[in-house]
């Protein structure tokens, strides 16, 4: 399970006014969500959160990048600040907001949508919770990218060589439909 921010145009189909293209945002929301909580409540601290998605696959080669964002809602409010600042806006007015979308048929994902909501208000982060059912999350959603905030899981297999196929999913030079970069990154509407 992981958290993706959309980096291509139909963000704002979701969120008009989206802000994932901005550094001091994905930083403001890294640190506004407590990844321990959310282990304990909905797994039962079963496992622990990961550092890096590394992990999954070859732990030996993981270097904890993810544990710069730390829980903290202060340093969260910190990076919306400067992020308003940037942008000459008036954030106390109108905050930047963070629409989440998951599948409303999966009772955890639920459960992290409503967690969401007390993490992102300490963080001074508007946030708006959109769930699908999973038929239409997993083929419009994804397949046109609209969503803002989205979560869903990767399978793969453990090793070198599972760690080595994971980075498909990244690829910019096959954005989805065509490939599973379905979050956009490196793509010309990014760049």
């Amino acid at each position: 399970e992981h958290l993706a921010f959309q980096f291509g145009p139909n963000a704002q189909v979701r969120n008009p006014g989206s802000y994932n293209l901005h550094l001091n945002y994905r930083k403001a929301v890294a640190h506004a969500i407590d990844k321990a909580k959310i282990v304990d409540e909905i797994l039962a601290g079963q496992v622990e959160p990961m550092s890096s998605y590394i992990d999954a696959f070859s732990p030996g080669l993981a270097h904890g990048n993810w544990d710069q964002y730390a829980y903290d809602p202060a340093m969260s409010a910190e990076y919306i600040t400067a992020l308003c600042a940037e942008e000459g806006v008036d954030c106390t007015a109108t905050p930047p907001k963070a629409v989440f979308s998951t599948t409303s048929n999966n009772s955890a994902r639920v459960l992290l949508s409503e967690l969401f909501i007390d993490m992102f208000d300490a963080a001074g982060i508007g946030y708006e919770a959109q769930l699908e059912d999973s038929s239409l999350f997993f083929g419009e959603t994804l397949d046109y990218g609209t969503f803002d905030l989205g979560e869903w899981a990767w399978v793969g297999t453990p090793g070198l060589a599972g760690l080595v196929s994971i980075h498909d999913l990244f690829d910019p030079e096959a954005p989805a439909p065509d490939g599973q970069n379905y979050y956009r990154y490196g793509t010309p509407e990014v760049t």
